[in-house]
């Protein structure tokens, strides 16, 4: 089954709509970073790289893999500069000047863009990004690391340098498992909200829809449509899939090898829930020995209470408030605790 089979047009049409609208100010913004020098506009910078990173997000998800695999070397250039890794020259910008050129170009004419040679600017475009790498990591720009999950499946085969640049940013790896029909259809989301919601978490490094999966035409039809993302980000595993909007089980951690570690769950970070109710623990009393003197006064035993740390409570459910004693006229009220809301906002991720 092709992938036009179950893309419809109004999706193609709102990722060229606004692929467009992204591409309409980088020739400006890049000619200021170049103006700039080393003295370089984080924000400046930081907005191309969005530009490029949303447009080999959608890319991935439509099959556009042409416009994914320039996007992408054009988002290596970008990284390595807001790294401060890559000074920005004439030179190098008159490569990202004519390579979103031809992004622009190729997303007009999306309906054949797979077939356009683009040898040319991938070329120019891993030269630059080598050439500011230390020697011993040269070879991670065409070295590729297999994404695996825990049977052993590989679901992509990535470029070692976006694992390192993931590692070099202290962000944790991801593997996403969409299924496009229950996890968005029917949950009233389209994939380009679902995109957008993981481009504001953290770093899409790839994308696909498991086409072998959906089978063909003569197949038994399949009640499920996967789609992978690999993606890094900032974000902790303990809160990951509430903030992806994912069952635990469909968000794996990945090391920097490629790997499949685990599933995000609470046991994957170092602080750990305290019980709501913990046990009380009751000591037997030792019996007095006989002495002639006074009677031992028994001693109360203290009631033991629970009291969370900074780290652990921001991880509890809050307690069911008691209801507030009414209170006389002589009494003081308390002051009201304020209202708690959900859940937090995400951290911003660039």
């Amino acid at each position: 089954m092709s992938m036009s089979s179950f893309i419809d047009d109004e999706t193609l049409q709102e990722y060229i709509s606004e692929s467009l609208e992204h591409l309409a100010d980088i020739e400006q913004d890049l000619l200021a970073i170049e103006e700039g020098g080393a003295n370089i506009d984080e924000e400046v910078v930081n907005r191309v790289f969005r530009a490029a990173h949303s447009l080999k997000g959608g890319a991935g998800f439509l099959a556009l893999e042409t416009i994914k695999e320039l996007a992408h070397k054009i988002e290596n250039v970008l990284d390595m500069m807001r790294n401060r890794e890559m000074v920005p020259n004439p030179e190098i910008i008159n490569i990202l000047l004519n390579s979103f050129d031809k992004l622009r170009d190729l997303i007009s004419n999306s309906s054949t863009s797979n077939e356009e040679d683009v040898d040319e600017f991938i070329v120019a475009l891993v030269g630059l990004t080598t050439a500011h790498l230390a020697p011993d990591e040269q070879e991670s720009v065409s070295n590729l690391i297999p994404i695996t999950k825990s049977d052993g499946k590989v679901i992509f085969e990535v470029p070692e340098i976006d694992l390192t640049q993931a590692r070099k940013g202290a962000q944790t790896l991801y593997l996403l498992e969409y299924d496009l029909i229950h996890d968005v259809y029917q949950h009233g989301k389209t994939p380009m909200e679902v995109i957008k919601n993981v481009m504001d978490l953290g770093t899409v490094i790839e994308s696909l829809i498991d086409i072998d999966r959906v089978g063909t035409l003569d197949d038994v039809p399949v009640n499920s449509i996967p789609f992978y993302m690999l993606i890094s980000s900032i974000i902790e595993p303990v809160v990951a899939p509430n903030f992806l909007d994912l069952p635990e089980e469909k968000v794996l951690l990945i090391d920097n090898n490629g790997k499949h570690l685990g599933i995000c769950t609470q046991g994957d970070t170092k602080a750990q829930e305290i019980p709501s109710d913990p046990p009380q623990t009751t000591s037997t009393p030792e019996t007095p020995l006989t002495t002639t003197g006074p009677e031992p006064v028994p001693q109360a035993t203290p009631e033991l209470k629970e009291t969370p740390t900074r780290e652990t409570a921001s991880l509890r459910a809050p307690d069911k408030p008691a209801p507030a004693p009414a209170l006389k006229n002589e009494e003081t009220a308390l002051p009201k605790e304020p209202a708690k809301t959900g859940k937090s906002e995400p951290p911003s991720t660039l």
